[in-house]
């Protein structure tokens, strides 16, 4: 058991640089899904019920038009998980219908790169 212990520790802080590295840019959707959950859900492998998400909805985009009471039917998905999938694309829409979407892109954009180190 230390060894399968050993094998993930670590694992969210090296999720969690490679986004801030490289963003999500060909990541399969479970993978996204599985940094987001990191969230919603603050200890344990979040990575098997990502997957369930995506074999249950078929697809990020699936995950994110389901309904709360759809996304509870999920084993492993509890309130707050429920809760923040569907804050996630309520809050991009309002992101992206702001008026300030442009120039928040572009400074992201031109951003240096200190990051913070999650390791």
């Amino acid at each position: 058991m230390a060894e399968k212990k050993a094998i993930h520790t670590g694992h969210r802080g090296r999720v969690k640089q490679e986004f801030l590295t490289r963003g999500i840019e060909g990541w399969p959707d479970h993978k996204v899904l599985e940094l987001l959950l990191f969230y919603a859900i603050p200890q344990g492998d979040v990575n098997p019920l990502a997957h369930r998400l995506v074999d249950h909805f078929g697809s990020l985009s699936g995950v994110f038009h389901a309904t709360y009471e759809q996304l509870l039917e999920v084993k492993g998905i509890g309130p707050n998980a429920a809760v923040l999938l569907q804050l996630i694309p309520a809050a991009s829409a309002r992101f992206t219908t702001s008026s300030t979407c442009s120039s928040v892109i572009s400074a992201r954009c031109s951003a240096s790169s200190d990051t913070p180190d999650f390791s």
